[in-house]
């Protein structure tokens, strides 16, 4: 009889130390989809990493958790133990499209995270800007910018205006945008007046797509 009681007994212990290891596991997991598309992204680099709380004290450096790639269907999944987390952070990154960081603070000592995110293909823009029609002034003037990013580009140029002015404005403006799509390009010349202009422009995927403006 003692034999079997102990038998149960040890069979429960194991039960219970079974569930509490499920209860200190942590779980990072999403999916990656591209744009224009929003079709999953497969083999896009996963890089997982921790700040470790160390003796109730702000830890300033990065702990690796486990680095994977994305599957066919654009997912991803690290499952760990629990820890003293004082913020996590996921990189993205595959050729041909902009990098992505995603910072986040932990919710609980262990719990389930999802990430669903969207990588976009990388280009940029060069605008080359002359000032070279007769006649120059040093108070000639060009206001320019370049906007509708998608909300998905994180690091796309801001599209604030820039404003260059002189007589002899000779310049190359650097844009980062996003692959396979439209941006606006919008710019006022102020020379013997003031004259208002707007384009669309489609930016080619993976390349430095080009325009010249001259006044």
């Amino acid at each position: 009889m003692k034999r079997k009681f102990s038998i149960i007994s040890a069979f429960l212990f194991l039960l219970l130390l079974n569930a509490c290891k499920e209860d200190k596991v942590n779980i990072i997991e999403g999916q990656i989809i591209n744009y224009p598309e929003y079709e999953a992204l497969e083999n896009v680099n996963v890089l997982c990493e921790v700040k470790i709380i160390q003796q109730a004290s702000y830890n300033n450096s990065w702990e690796t958790i486990g680095e994977t790639e994305t599957g066919t269907d654009g997912s991803f999944q690290f499952e760990f133990e629990s820890l003293r987390a004082q913020e996590y952070r996921v990189s993205l990154s595959r050729d041909g499209y902009r990098n992505k960081i995603i910072n986040f603070p932990p919710n609980d000592y262990a719990d389930t995270y999802t990430i669903q995110e969207t990588l976009v293909k990388s280009a940029s823009l060069e605008i080359h800007i002359k000032n070279m029609i007769f006649p120059n002034s040093n108070s000639d003037e060009i206001r320019i910018r370049v906007s509708d990013f998608p909300t998905e580009c994180t690091d796309c140029t801001i599209p604030a205006f820039t404003t260059l002015t002189g007589a002899s404005i000779d310049t190359v403006l650097i844009y980062q945008v996003a692959g396979d799509d439209e941006v606006t390009i919008e710019y006022t010349i102020v020379k013997d007046g003031s004259e208002f202009f707007q384009s669309t422009k489609y930016m080619e995927a993976n390349t430095v797509n080009t325009k010249t403006i001259t006044f």
